[in-house]
């Protein structure tokens, strides 16, 4: 795709979500504060504020571009990838809470992409992450027993016999 399909791409996404948008280079900064949650998440290395428009707008085109109906009907151009070198993590602009999760491939039929929410309402997260009574231990723990969880649900559905 050429820059200037990208960038009137960009420019529709600007003007749907915007103002959702604005709120990403703040919450960057402050995540960027807590480095144990970067510890926690894999293979990550959170944008600088400086990229995230030149990500957003690659992650645009992108999502234009799929054409397997997988990724089609899983990948949305207002979730705002916040990593560099994948799109592993991502905010998603079309809910007030901005959920930040992490996206994984299934790869046994039926195949799917899916979310592992990390934090389903990063507003209401920023807030108790300052408590002195959460843990983000606690917090990744749950998670990692979440994702295996649904993982085991995949495998039952596809029938694949896996040996411990």
């Amino acid at each position: 795709m050429v820059y200037s399909d990208k960038k009137i791409l960009f420019k529709e996404f600007l003007s749907k979500w915007g103002e959702s948008f604005n709120k990403i280079p703040s919450i960057l900064k402050y995540l960027s504060t807590y480095p144990e949650i970067a510890g926690k998440l894999e293979d990550f290395n959170p944008l600088t504020i400086d990229e995230l428009n030149s990500s957003q707008l690659e992650w645009v085109s992108l999502v234009a571009q799929f054409d397997n109906h997988i990724e089609k009907s899983f990948f949305k151009n207002y979730w705002v990838p916040i990593q560099k070198n994948g799109y592993d993590y991502f905010i998603d602009l079309s809910s007030e809470l901005l959920p930040l999760f992490e996206v994984h491939y299934f790869f046994f039929e039926p195949y799917r992409w899916y979310k592992q929410y990390i934090f389903k309402d990063l507003s209401q997260f920023l807030i108790d992450i300052d408590q002195s009574d959460f843990s983000i231990e606690k917090h990744f723990k749950e998670l990692e027993d979440n994702k295996w969880s649904e993982i085991n649900d995949f495998f039952k559905l596809s029938n694949v016999i896996v040996s411990s």
